[in-house]
């Protein structure tokens, strides 16, 4: 059973009914200066983070 960067189980099921509508919002907000390096720096992080669990996972 595939479980989530934490260990727990997640949820595998991502089907929904047919003919089910989807809507959805998307909104961009642009960051720049220090904010974007924080963030930047925020999300390498947790990219490492969840190749390491990724190439480690399967290795038991």
């Amino acid at each position: 059973m595939p479980t989530t960067p934490s260990g727990d189980p997640g949820n595998t099921s991502r089907r929904r009914a047919q003919g089910t509508p989807v809507n959805v919002t998307v909104e961009i907000t642009t960051i720049t200066g220090e904010q974007a390096e924080l963030l930047h720096e925020r999300q390498s992080l947790a990219i490492k983070e969840i190749i390491t669990w990724l190439t480690t996972r399967n290795q038991k």
